[in-house]
């Protein structure tokens, strides 16, 4: 989990904290092994959803770092991206600079790409962030490539992640070829009482408090946890 600010300016821990501070937490590690896990099937999908803020990206990203070194992996913001914007994107993250324009263009090369890194077991991984922020001309793009098959297996692995509700998204008849192929579907939980006080107080010493538990201490984030949920 990742955070920019407390409140709506950040003002509350001072204009000099750090950017972000990062916190690992159960529900974040459990994720990573459910969606880990997908990847390792012969279906190859896993969806991570939660609410805004809770630390999907933060750990999609993670989950990239975690993969070897020789895995070809494409992480896309889908965030009001159209389906040229992704595919161009995935073609560079992939090493192909590229000057294809059309659509048609796009999604062959790729698919070439998939099928070629699939027949020697290394079948490329897809995260879309924010998938639920798409364009439907993408949604439609990454269906596609959830159909790829190359001798009897799937082209291409893929990591979703998106707000509550994300199950019903790929559930829909626009999206068959990901729904089939769901191994995991995981939804960060909330942080627990204690994991929220290590945070306030880390939050507070990133910004230069010293007695960070004095100003947090075990009552007080109790209270901030009630109320915040």
């Amino acid at each position: 989990m990742q955070a920019k600010g407390m409140g709506s300016s950040g003002s509350a821990i001072g204009e000099e904290a750090v950017g972000l501070v990062p916190l690992s937490y159960r529900s974040h590690q459990d994720a990573l092994h459910s969606l880990q896990a997908a990847l390792d099937t012969s279906e190859g999908i896993g969806l991570l959803h939660g609410p805004e803020g809770s630390g999907k990206t933060t750990t999609a990203r993670r989950l990239e770092e975690m993969m070897p070194s020789d895995c070809a992996i494409a992480f896309i913001d889908g965030t009001r991206i159209k389906s040229d914007e992704m595919m161009t994107e995935m073609l560079q993250q992939f090493g192909y600079d590229t000057d294809l324009e059309t659509d048609y263009e796009l999604e062959s090369m790729i698919k070439m790409f998939a099928t070629q890194q699939a027949v020697s077991n290394q079948a490329p991984i897809l995260v879309v962030d924010n998938v639920d922020r798409m364009h439907s001309s993408a949604l439609r793009a990454l269906n596609n490539f959830a159909e790829l098959k190359i001798q009897d297996r799937f082209a291409m692995r893929v990591i979703l992640t998106g707000r509550d509700g994300l199950d019903k998204l790929v559930a829909s008849e626009g999206m068959p070829g990901v729904k089939i192929r769901i191994a995991a579907s995981y939804a960060l939980r909330p942080l627990t009482i204690k994991e929220a006080l290590i945070y306030l107080q880390a939050r507070f010493k990133a910004s230069g408090v010293i007695d960070a538990d004095a100003v947090f201490p075990v009552d007080v984030s109790r209270r901030i946890y009630e109320q915040s949920g």
